[in-house]
């Protein structure tokens, strides 16, 4: 018996100390701060338009990700465990390079000697010669057949265009069919004829107008959907409850945007478009809007050069117990629940005002009624 309770106690003694590293390192995710700093300057009329270095470091600079930036070619991103380089995305190893360098002049190889097999080859000589040939033959007969087709068209075009042609035609008709033509069925069937074509055209004409009332009622009740829509978002918009999350929402988001954006910055721009006017009116904006940036960006107006050129310092530190904390609210409070479902909410009141079933409760009446049978 008591070694079964030394067994139990020693494992009691290593789930604790199990459980104690697990909330360590927890405590160390959620606590220790993801320092960044950012260091840039830019002139957009130079060569090299930017220079930018940019850090990222956790856990007392075990992890660190580093950023430079020299110009729009040179680039380097390294990822460091204890201040040696593991991986450098811009620029990878050598070894992979010289593979891809030995198979790269291997299939130029190939295809160098592809090509110049081709070239040597008489049997490619003679293709060519033949499809030149082939191409002059067709180019030959597509010129004789549009000859052919303007010649046709221009007699066509003769014989419609000569009047008397038309009425020699209706000289050469038989006595019969001249006496015919004067009858009084004759005439009644052609003016038969006639106010048909005209009362199809008519039948059209009244068709057409017909579509077009129809589309403007279906365009007419779409809008009136819409504005239906619109009316019930702005009843669930205006209820208290919506109210409640949205403040509460409004609220998180400052945190969470405090918590995320550097604490201390420093801006300097010197700017100026070439034109003493633009230029003094972006300056103007600049004073408008002074209070949100006091004592960290400062704008220098050039009235007289076309000029773009300034320095960015940044530094700031992300807390994750911060955004851990506010994702559980959104999954825990029900004030964000509600704001989840407020589509749902809005669909429902549309349907109620619409008089049209919700289909949530259609199908629990039909698996009601299969139960019941």
């Amino acid at each position: 018996m008591g070694i079964v309770l030394t067994i139990l106690k020693i494992l009691g003694i290593i789930l604790l100390v199990l459980l104690c590293l697990v909330l360590l390192i927890l405590l160390i995710v959620l606590f220790n701060p993801i320092s960044y700093s950012v260091e840039a300057d830019f002139d957009v009329d130079s060569e090299e338009k930017v220079h930018a270095t940019a850090k990222i470091a956790w856990f007392f600079h075990i992890l660190s990700v580093l950023l430079h930036v020299n110009g729009l070619e040179d680039k380097s991103l390294k990822i460091k465990v204890f201040g040696i380089t593991i991986m450098d995305v811009f620029h990878p190893k050598e070894k992979k390079e010289r593979k891809k360098k030995t198979a790269g002049t291997k299939k130029d190889d190939a295809q160098t000697v592809y090509y110049d097999a081709a070239k040597d080859d008489p049997l490619t000589e003679a293709g060519a010669d033949q499809t030149d040939a082939e191409a002059e033959v067709a180019e030959d007969q597509t010129d004789a057949e549009a000859e052919a087709a303007e010649g046709q068209t221009a007699d066509e075009a003769e014989n419609v265009g000569d009047p008397s042609e038309t009425a020699g035609a209706d000289e050469t008709l038989s006595y019969e069919e001249q006496v015919k033509r004067k009858s009084l069925d004759y005439k009644l069937d052609r003016l038969e004829e006639k106010l048909a074509a005209i009362f199809e055209k008519v039948s059209a004409f009244l068709q057409k107008i017909g579509d077009f009332f129809d589309k403007t009622d279906e365009k007419l009740d779409k809008i009136e959907d819409k504005a239906l829509y619109a009316n019930c978002w702005l009843r669930v918009l205006e209820h208290e409850t919506t109210q409640n999350a949205l403040a509460m929402g409004k609220d998180d988001l400052i945190v969470l945007f405090k918590g995320i954006l550097p604490r201390e910055w420093q801006a300097y721009l010197r700017l100026g478009t070439g034109d003493p006017g633009s230029t003094g009116q972006i300056y103007g904006y600049y004073w408008m809007f002074i209070a949100l940036y006091f004592g960290h960006f400062v704008m220098e107006p050039d009235f007289e050069n076309k000029v773009t050129c300034g320095t960015i310092q940044a530094e700031g530190k992300i807390y994750l117990y911060r955004i851990v904390r506010i994702g559980l609210k959104v999954l825990l409070k029900k004030e964000y629940k509600y704001l989840l479902k407020i589509k749902d909410r809005v669909d429902a009141l549309y349907r109620k005002k619409k008089g049209i079933a919700d289909p949530v409760k259609k199908k629990k009446k039909a698996g009601k009624k299969k139960k019941a049978a």
